[in-house]
């Protein structure tokens, strides 16, 4: 997947650019509950479901099971103990299955394959946030709140390993360590700490080919951006707002001007 037609993260955050074209394969925000609801274990209310008609018409329900493992050390040896939690997932799709939302008792994520305007892409998600926090009279907070972007850059023509003026070359420095050696696959990996936040960003040339030496053009900017910190309920839009801040500027730094053009950059009035 690749190549997606929309206007990339339209967030008011650090970066106020907009294409016209992006290369995301997938998006995902998520939100872990501090504890189980224990609610969620039921079906969703007619009413609830009613709530997405408009966006996610079709419904599945899914099985799913936590496997909790324990040990203690006895004078007599070491004594473990393991207990299984079944529970059901339940999905909300749209028709053409671009967007899902997954619900269960221990976390709510969204997850689309074409990237619209950010309003837009997390509305199904807090709303289904706002509806659970209703339900449970405003009593509700998130453990951890996350956001991911998957962009699988593939330039329509051009070497497979020439990625000059698309993307830094802070991130291509293993092709230049090859020194022209045959390639079978080029990844890398950064971590940071911002404040209250964490940011991980995978790189590089997958190779869908693998074993296979690389023919393909094909370069993958995969950001995952987190907080482990308690949001509360109010607070959430806000912090999941300065998560796609951080996102986009880790995307803006990662590519170059020429790719800009080619994703034809709008500048905001």
């Amino acid at each position: 997947m690749g190549g997606l037609e929309g206007r990339r993260r339209g967030c008011h955050v650090v970066s106020e650019r907009v294409y016209e074209k992006n290369y995301l394969a997938q998006v995902i925000i998520a939100a872990e509950f501090t504890a189980p609801v224990e609610s969620l274990r039921e079906p969703l209310s007619d009413s609830f479901r009613q709530a997405f008609s408009d966006v996610l018409p079709d419904f599945e329900e899914r099985d799913g099971t936590t496997q909790q493992v324990s040990f203690s050390v006895q004078q007599q040896g070491t004594e473990f103990t393991q207990r299984s939690d079944a529970f059901k997932l339940w999905r909300l799709l749209s028709r053409d299955r671009i967007g899902a939302l997954e619900i269960c008792k221990d976390f709510v994520n969204y997850s689309v394959s074409s990237y619209l305007e950010w309003d837009e892409f997390s509305e199904p998600f807090f709303r289904a946030l706002g509806l659970i926090a209703e339900s449970l009279h405003g009593d509700v907070a998130y453990r951890r709140l996350g956001l991911r972007y998957i962009d699988e850059i593939k330039p329509p023509r051009g070497k497979a390993l020439d990625w000059t003026g698309m993307i830094t070359p802070r991130l291509t420095g293993a092709l230049r360590l090859a020194n022209g050696d045959p390639l079978v696959r080029a990844m890398g990996m950064i971590e940071t700490e911002l404040d209250r936040y964490r940011l991980r960003m995978q790189y590089g040339m997958p190779n869908p080919d693998y074993p296979a030496l690389i023919s393909q053009r094909l370069f993958v900017l995969d950001t995952d951006v987190y907080t482990n910190e308690l949001v509360l309920q109010t607070d959430v839009e806000d912090e999941a707002k300065a998560l796609c801040g951080i996102a986009n500027d880790y995307f803006e730094r990662a590519i170059g001007d020429k790719l800009r053009k080619m994703m034809k950059l709008r500048i905001q009035p």
